[in-house]
């Protein structure tokens, strides 16, 4: 009697973008490590494989990158916030009672105030404006000054979302974006699909030849979903965890300011 082996069945709708394309991309190795051949797939079926799984990639590359556009506008707005403060603070404490602030922030908005608009300018302007007036406001004969008004940790936080703002927009290249918007779900659903096949033609094929190649194959796929969807189970549970713990340090919250 010949030897059936079946493969493990897998509920890929648990599964996230990135485990789901991590699968598909260890199945695919496995495929090419095994030669088709011996699991009796065409070549066209594997390609088609490999180009969803680079949709699938590039899918999440466009949230990702959808993600760190919204971080980049923020942190366009915070340094422009920091700017207009500590302008707005060398005018306003010029009318300060204190003769030390007073004149602290005379000489600063003296030295400084062609900054003024910062906010207004394009980006990439505005970048560079913004480490022209940090180098300015950080020269040694202003420290005093800076220091009368207690205005060192503004400083520190403009630099810092300068610094944040430069790296997030120098590290996504534009050459790499793509005018196609990539629809995961669609992609998702031909993979899986492509799938299903795959499993019907090594099964088959082992049912046949009942070869050492197609039986490790299917040993090896089997563990691969195990690992899958015990990863997954852990991800879910671990996030779960964290809710309950977060709700836990909320509800402590509300209890804490009713008693108050």
């Amino acid at each position: 009697m010949k030897t059936v082996l079946e493969i493990k069945k897998a509920n890929f709708e648990l599964l996230n973008s990135i485990e789901y394309a991590h699968f598909i991309k260890s199945m695919l190795d496995l495929v090419k490590h095994t030669d088709l051949e011996h699991l009796n797939l065409e070549q066209e079926v594997y390609d088609q494989l490999l180009k969803c799984h680079e949709d699938l990639t590039e899918g999440t590359r466009q949230v990702r990158f959808s993600s760190e556009t919204q971080k980049i506008n923020n942190l366009d707005k915070q340094r422009g916030d920091y700017v207009v403060f500590l302008l707005s603070a060398f005018r306003f404490e010029q009318k300060n009672s204190l003769e030390s602030r007073k004149e602290a922030a005379k000489i600063l908005h003296k030295t400084l105030k062609n900054y003024a608009g910062i906010q207004s300018l394009p980006s990439g302007q505005k970048t560079q404006t913004i480490e022209g007036f940090l180098v300015d406001i950080k020269k040694p004969e202003l420290n005093t000054y800076v220091e009368a008004l207690g205005i060192s940790h503004v400083i520190n936080s403009l630099t810092e979302a300068n610094k944040e703002y430069q790296k997030l927009v120098s590290g996504r290249a534009e050459s790499q974006l793509t005018n196609v918007l990539i629809n995961s779900r669609k992609v998702r659903k031909e993979a899986t699909k492509l799938y299903r096949y795959l499993i019907k033609c090594v099964e088959g094929q082992h049912i046949v030849t009942q070869s050492s190649e197609s039986a490790n194959f299917i040993n090896l796929l089997n563990k691969l979903i195990a690992d899958t969807m015990n990863a997954n189970k852990q991800r879910l549970s671990q996030s779960t965890i964290n809710k309950k713990s977060t709700i836990s340090k909320e509800e402590k919250n509300l209890s804490s300011e009713e008693k108050v």
